[in-house]
């Protein structure tokens, strides 16, 4: 028995450092990309400058430095956040570059090990191998960095500035005029940061508490499924139990000495070696060590207190078992059958209705999982304009120099939009609805429409053949109109050709635009055309910062600075890959542990009533007669199941034809398994 507590204390404990990572990673992160908070409750007042970055000729060391030197003449430091892609590493990455004379960062900063020193060329960064160079993480594959803003390599974007001491508007006006003084060809604007609001009813947190309690349907399933898995070997022990009742210990002694002393000593020890551990790993970083022990410990404790909750049924059990009557060979176990019949049908209710949208999620789990790497291949030299930086480009809008930028990488980097959307009724969304959005440049690169035939100022909606009656088709050609303040003609055509689609989330599951949604083309208002936001575009290399220069040179030619931060588009499905991929493999692991539930329930009845009716069974098999035929077992054992069902058509009312095969199919599977199983065990009673 000691060995099988002593096991269960280590699930407990594995799974509460398992749990614990998500909230480290957190807690050592958010520091990163809450930092203006962190200086907002200190009360500094924080400035956003957007340098355009006309600089980006002058070195970006010499730069930075005297950017730095400036801010510290001044009594001002920044803070800059830069978000991207590493194609190398595969993942998105956070680099946040601050003044040396930042006095707040290293008071929250977690490392592995020592401190932060900005004064140095150190990059401080979540895979760092040297661990006094390694922001605190576990089995995190985003990349995470600090580092002095003399090491930033980008002269342009927002600095966030900040005021140490003085006024701090003599001393901003002060340093812009230094760094004109060094930099007269210098332009910027001066910019409110929206991310600053409001902050002091929302202040930072080095720990949300809130964050400790997810994963609930997971933390509750594995104390049920040890104990379960517990009560099996009480059964060993009723002998031993009804004896120490015959010495006069009581139920609630034996409960005590059996599980909960030994639970108890465990779990004291095992997490103080866990802990002890940890501190000697964090030896060089007391404050990491601290917050890593919360996380343990939290989690811990919900598992610990789950499994006091559930050990109940051990006492239960145990309550049961009468001091006489066994020793002649019987038993008295009808509540701790009871138990596990109530179990069955509890667990039997949640597993129906989760049945569907797991097989569901299967299916889709291993459509992502098989196509991923066909559309990282497809999406190679795939981006998209993401970050809008400061230009002149977006006041120039609609004119002739914009409507040309648009059109040259139309012509020559397959410019275009096919975006998702929905249909909108009032403010409410109808997901059954899906619409795609398409812009002229994708209508002659799929063939839609012939360039001579093509009025850009009129509407058009493709639709495939047959996909549509009537009624729908009128249905889209008015809502079409709402999109324009002005009254235009629309062409409803008819396709028999597939449309490929780059749309990151649909993508994850098929080439091309399903053959039920509609594909709208509406023209662009009047002043308002040539626009590029969020399109994709073409271009011969995977490298993000080729694509970046050679967008920056594009830009350049017509006269505006660089205007965009571009992304890769790989980026965007890589996250919804890594949600989708998450979602469906959490929601696979709940209902594998609750068909374990299910499973150790069920064992739990078969175990109670052999020790119920041991000497029939017996009897039974000496005799060579079947020991429980199957309406018997049906009747005992595969009872709950229906009563399950039956509460879910009460409450959920009905089912479809479908779902009712396949839940059949299911359970009848499962339960003739188990039947075969469980019956084996009825003829070696002895």
């Amino acid at each position: 028995m000691k060995k099988n507590i002593l096991f269960l204390t280590i699930v407990i404990i594995i799974s509460s450092f398992y749990f614990s990572f998500k909230n480290f990673n957190n807690i050592s992160t958010n520091v990163i990309y809450q930092y203006g908070d962190i200086l907002e409750e200190n009360n500094m007042e924080i400035k956003g400058i957007q340098v355009k970055r006309n600089i980006n000729e002058i070195n970006s060391f010499d730069f930075h430095k005297n950017f730095n030197e400036l801010l510290i003449k001044n009594n001002l430091n920044t803070f800059k956040v830069v978000y991207g892609y590493s194609e190398e590493l595969q993942t998105s990455t956070v680099e946040l570059y601050v003044s040396t004379n930042d006095k707040y960062l290293s008071k929250y900063i977690l490392l592995d090990k020592g401190n932060l020193d900005l004064v140095s060329d150190n990059v401080y960064s979540t895979n760092n191998k040297l661990r006094n160079l390694r922001i605190a993480n576990f089995f995190d594959d985003s990349y995470i960095s600090v580092t002095s803003i003399i090491n930033d390599n980008d002269n342009g974007g927002m600095y966030n500035i900040t005021s140490l001491k003085g006024d701090f508007e003599q001393n901003f006006n002060n340093f812009i005029l230094d760094l004109k003084n060094i930099y007269p060809s210098i332009d910027y604007s001066l910019m409110y940061n929206e991310n600053f609001i409001e902050t002091n009813e929302t202040k930072f947190k080095m720990i949300d508490y809130k964050e400790f309690f997810g994963n609930k349907k997971i933390k509750i399933l594995i104390p049920i499924i040890l104990i379960f898995l517990l009560c099996s070997k009480i059964f060993e022990l009723t002998k031993k139990i009804s004896v120490m009742k015959i010495e006069g210990y009581s139920s609630l002694k034996i409960y005590w000495n059996l599980f909960f002393k030994n639970f108890i000593l465990y779990s004291t020890i095992v997490s103080s070696i866990i802990i002890l551990l940890l501190y000697f790993y964090y030896l060089g970083n007391l404050r990491t060590f601290k917050y890593i022990s919360i996380c343990f410990i939290l989690q811990f404790l919900q598992l610990f207190l789950l499994q006091i909750i559930t050990s109940i049924i051990i006492y239960l059990i145990i309550k049961t078992i009468p001091i006489k009557t066994y020793l002649k060979g019987k038993t008295n176990l009808k509540e701790v059958f009871s138990i596990a019949f109530v179990s069955k049908v509890v667990i039997g209710f949640i597993i129906i209705p989760m049945i569907i949208p797991t097989f569901i999620n299967i299916k889709n789990l291993y459509q992502i999982s098989t196509r991923n790497k066909k559309v990282q291949e497809k999406l190679e030299n795939i981006y998209f304009f993401g970050t809008q930086l400061y230009s002149n480009y977006f006041e120039d809008i609609g004119s002739d120099n914009f409507i040309a930028l648009h059109d040259y990488l139309s012509e020559n980097n397959e410019l275009k939009s096919l975006s998702l959307g929905y249909y909108f009724e009032g403010s409410e969304v109808d997901f059954n609805k899906k619409i795609y959005f398409i812009d002229k440049n994708a209508l002659f690169l799929e063939n839609l429409v012939k360039k001579e035939e093509f009025k850009e100022n009129e509407i058009y909606i493709f639709i495939k053949e047959n996909s549509m009656n009537e009624e729908e088709i009128e249905f889209y050609k008015n809502h079409s109109l709402s999109y324009l303040t002005e009254t235009t003609n629309v062409n409803i055509i008819s396709i028999n050709k597939k449309i490929e689609t780059l749309n990151p989330k649909e993508i994850l599951y098929n080439d091309y635009i399903e053959d039920s949604v509609p594909i709208f083309y509406i023209p662009d208002e009047k002043g308002l055309e040539g626009q590029i936001v969020e399109k994709t575009f073409y271009y011969k290399s995977t490298n993000d910062i080729n694509s970046q220069k050679y967008i920056n040179e594009i830009f350049k030619s017509f006269g505006y600075t660089p205007t965009f931060r571009i992304e890769h588009l790989k980026n965007l499905y890589n996250n919804y890959y890594n949600f989708y991929y998450n979602e469906f493999s959490k929601s696979i692991i709940i209902l594998g542990l609750i068909i374990i539930t299910y499973y150790l329930s069920c064992n739990l009845m078969v175990d109670t009533d052999i020790a119920l009716n041991r000497k029939k069974y017996f009897i039974l098999n000496v005799e060579g007669f079947i020991p429980i035929t199957f309406i018997e077992y049906f009747i005992k054992i595969l009872s709950p199941i229906v009563i399950g069902y039956i509460l879910n058509l009460f409450i959920y009312h009905s089912f479809s034809i479908n779902e009712l095969i396949i839940f059949l199919a299911f359970f009848t599977i499962f339960e003739l398994i188990m039947f075969l199983q469980f019956y084996l065990k009825y003829t070696k009673v002895r």
